[in-house]
């Protein structure tokens, strides 16, 4: 195994913000019941649980509009080896409580589905053998759960880590990126962009002749059809040294992205995040790190932004010098009240731990001192609300066979994230091999997006019950402030 490979299954348990899907109806085969009661969670916390047949749960993410409804994908992993993942998708009603129309799908889900105002979705999804990817195609969602014929973006292979991302906005806009091998040895970062109600464009390429071990690829859209796509490169042939984080940006309306803009450095593989802030500025955070097998180089975690008339790149923040270990993930960003953003990320240090830290901007993008959630664990996801609401889940990591522990940690406008709330003590599955970390954070949503109250927020994980049975995934709901 070559040590590019080797570093990026290592680093391919990537961070999710998604929640599970919630009954049996649509998938085949019979789930064995567990013979003890799964453990209960704290006061005000409810759960809805699906056992998984014929494999391993996979990944669970989730989309919130803003009428109150989700839209949820899952994969399943299935128990020969050599067989194709395939997904699910259903639609989330009831607050969270609810699941309509489970729909197997015979491809397994790439990225976060996006969801318009009204419940309306997308999703990406292609072939998927453990951690290679071929081809990649989008279908789209009705609000009653029904999900179209898959349509074809590119039948290459995708570079391994994270080489697909897919942004959304209300209105029903979207922008899909991705990395795809070229067959001649170099790769590329491609993307497409689909106005509200029609069929994505034919794709464009961003960046050509790139090595390949092009990895990281990000995307964002605003509410008015701004588009940024951030991207790790350098290229074929170049040294380790020529490295880069780009960005471009254009709109929906728009029929050709900008030239690629440096964003800044990058040690070596990059894992990377992107959002607008209030105001159209768009905010960048990357954490990357030179490595083979092992870390050869400490783990680096920055941010920078790109005003909204700007045609240069901000100066760029260290946030993070971190040490020479493996992180737990990469960071992951999301627009903060006013015209801040908020940032959090998985870090290493010299003590041998992994603490889970988070700051938050000034309305011109600078980020203050850090918040440290947690000495010794994983970010599993950040969401925020449109009225600043933010909820960020996390969970311990140490090691496949290790049981987990889960917790959430909620922050008003103003005030700092609170201490981690614990959730529960998950024993792991076999599906938690799929991501070659050992582990997969809970994933979480806060539900609607915006406008009405209550509002719930929405964690889901996967988990094998005690005693026999099947993998479970799990979704816990609670009304905030209850």
């Amino acid at each position: 195994m070559s040590p590019i490979i080797a570093r990026r299954l290592a680093l391919s348990g990537a961070l999710f913000a998604g929640v599970g899907a919630l009954a049996s109806q649509g998938l085949a085969g019979a789930a064995v019941a567990p013979t003890t009661p799964p453990a209960a969670l704290p006061t005000g916390w409810s759960q809805v649980r699906l056992p998984v047949p014929e494999g391993s749960a996979g990944t669970a993410r989730v989309a919130a509009a803003q009428n109150g409804r989700a839209l949820a994908t899952w994969d399943v992993s299935p128990v020969k080896t050599g067989q194709t993942d395939r997904g699910a998708v259903a639609v989330v009603t009831g607050g969270g409580t609810t699941l309509a129309n489970v729909v197997d799908l015979n491809w397994a889900v790439a990225a976060v589905p996006v969801v318009d105002a009204t419940g309306r979705g997308v999703v990406l999804g292609g072939r998927s053998v453990y951690t290679q990817r071929t081809g990649l195609g989008w279908a789209t969602v009705s609000k009653q759960g029904a999900v179209s014929a898959r349509r074809v973006f590119t039948k290459a292979d995708l570079a391994l880590g994270q080489s697909v991302a897919l942004a959304g906005n209300a209105r029903g806009d979207a922008v899909a990126a991705w990395i795809e091998y070229t067959g001649d040895g170099t790769a590329a970062v491609r993307a497409a962009i689909r106005p509200a109600g029609k069929a994505f464009r034919a794709p464009v390429t961003l960046f050509a002749k790139a090595d390949s071990d092009a990895d990281g690829v990000a995307a964002a859209i605003d509410g008015t059809g701004r588009i940024g796509i951030a991207f790790g490169a350098r290229l074929a042939g170049a040294s380790s040294s020529g490295r880069r984080v780009f960005v471009e940006t254009g709109s929906v309306k728009a029929k050709a992205l900008s030239k690629p803009i440096v964003a800044g450095p990058q040690e070596g593989n990059a894992r990377i995040a992107a959002s607008f802030a209030k105001g159209g500025r768009l905010d960048l955070a990357w954490g990357s790190q030179l490595a083979g097998e092992e870390a050869d180089g400490p783990w680096v975690v920055r941010a920078t932004s790109l005003g909204r008339s700007a045609h240069a790149i901000e100066d760029v923040q260290l946030l993070d010098d971190g040490v020479k270990d493996v992180p737990r993930g990469g960071p992951q960003i999301v627009p903060g009240p006013g015209s801040s953003s908020i940032v959090a990320w998985n870090a290493v240090d010299a003590k041998g731990t992994h603490p889970v830290r988070i700051a938050v901007s000034n309305p011109f993008g600078q980020y203050g001192k850090p918040q440290t959630l947690t000495d010794e664990g994983a970010l599993g996801g950040l969401v925020v609300r449109s009225d600043g609401t933010a909820l960020a889940t996390l969970a311990t990591d140490e090691g496949s066979e290790r049981p987990m522990d889960l917790a959430t940690s909620t922050r008003s406008v103003g005030a700092k994230f609170a201490a981690p709330a614990p959730l529960t003590t998950v024993v792991r599955s076999d599906g938690w091999y799929s991501t070659p970390t050992g582990s997969q954070p809970p994933a979480p949503a806060l539900l609607p997006a915006a406008g009405i109250v209550p509002v719930s927020a929405l964690v889901a994980w996967v988990e094998q019950p005690a005693g026999a049975g099947s993998p479970e995934l799990v979704v816990a709901k609670r009304v905030l402030g209850s």
